[in-house]
């Protein structure tokens, strides 16, 4: 059902999940490797799930369930996952206030430049047509 709704666009656009390999990780009798055995009798199913985004990058490398783990009805999925992510490390916060403050005091330097940069605009031309003459 999963797989088929996310073909059809019709919830999670953009996301995939890797090959399913293993058994499903549901319906079982608690601390046993049986599925269900109630009277409901459940369908076993794939119920836990990864999913990932490939056009970030995202390539499966394992995609498996832990099925010694018989702790619940569930068994647990895991996945690993190689990334291609391009970035950059975070600045610390002494580091990051430090440049903060150098750039508050660079625009307001640049806004004083501007100012004087204004004035001697407006007396040049005068000064110019003085020459001139």
């Amino acid at each position: 059902q999963l797989k088929s709704t996310i073909s059809d666009g019709r919830a999670f656009p953009s996301f995939a999940e890797g090959k399913i390999n293993f058994a499903p990780t549901f319906k079982f009798d608690k601390e046993t490797d049986d599925y269900d055995t109630s009277h409901k009798q459940r369908i076993p199913a794939w119920t836990d799930r990864i999913l990932f985004r490939p056009a970030l990058g995202a390539r499966v490398l394992e995609y498996s369930s832990v099925v010694d783990a018989r702790h619940s009805d569930h068994r647990p999925v895991h996945g690993t996952f190689r990334i291609n992510a391009m970035g950059r490390l975070l600045p610390k916060k002494r580091e990051l206030a430090k440049t903060r403050r150098k750039k508050k005091a660079t625009e307001e330097l640049g806004v004083r430049r501007k100012k004087s940069a204004k004035k001697t605009k407006r007396q040049r031309p005068a000064t110019a047509k003085l020459e001139d003459e």
